[in-house]
């Protein structure tokens, strides 16, 4: 699972994003030192909204790798 850690920098730092393997002991793999450098959204390309629910689709950068989000909130 990919989670914020923030056994470093305490409950006011940055923390850094990390994968935890829960299959093997739970070790922890750094995967960015902030959330920013982890995942950035550069364009939103749509908005669409009824009601309660809103669906975002945008892309932008996942650690190294260019990707597409799709936002939802119900």
């Amino acid at each position: 699972m990919i989670c914020l850690d923030y056994r470093t920098c305490g409950p006011d730092g940055e923390p850094s994003v990390v994968h935890v393997d829960q299959e093997w002991r739970y070790r922890i793999t750094l995967l960015a030192d902030d959330f920013e450098t982890f995942m950035k959204h550069d364009k939103v390309h749509k908005v669409l909204g009824k009601g309660d629910f809103v669906l975002v689709v945008s892309e932008g950068r996942l650690g190294d790798k260019h990707t597409s989000f799709y936002d939802f909130s119900v």
